[in-house]
């Protein structure tokens, strides 16, 4: 995934020109303003394809696992079977 609009970025530039404080150690906003862009769309890029990738290993884990608590997941087929008489096992112990 790649963010490069020139129109967001003009965009974001001359927010950034008029919202930067004075006196700041770096003197001149229009060099400041792209790098900053740069490295906030690179964030948003990695947080978002974590998420991505966070998503496909819960549905993976949900479609072959079965949780049977918050940190708890048992495999499902031939394990399913051992791990219910188990659970009823333990619960009427």
């Amino acid at each position: 995934m790649t963010i490069n609009n020139s129109a967001d970025n003009a965009e974001f530039v001359a927010w950034f020109v008029q919202n930067y404080p004075e006196h700041c150690v770096i003197a001149s906003p229009i060099w400041h303003a792209p790098k900053i862009y740069r490295a906030a769309t690179h964030r948003l890029i990695k947080e978002l394809e974590a998420r991505r990738r966070n998503a496909e290993r819960y549905q993976w884990l949900k479609a072959n696992y079965l949780q049977t608590g918050p940190d708890s997941w048992i495999r499902t087929g031939e394990d399913l079977e051992e791990a219910i008489d188990a659970a009823i096992n333990k619960a009427t112990d």
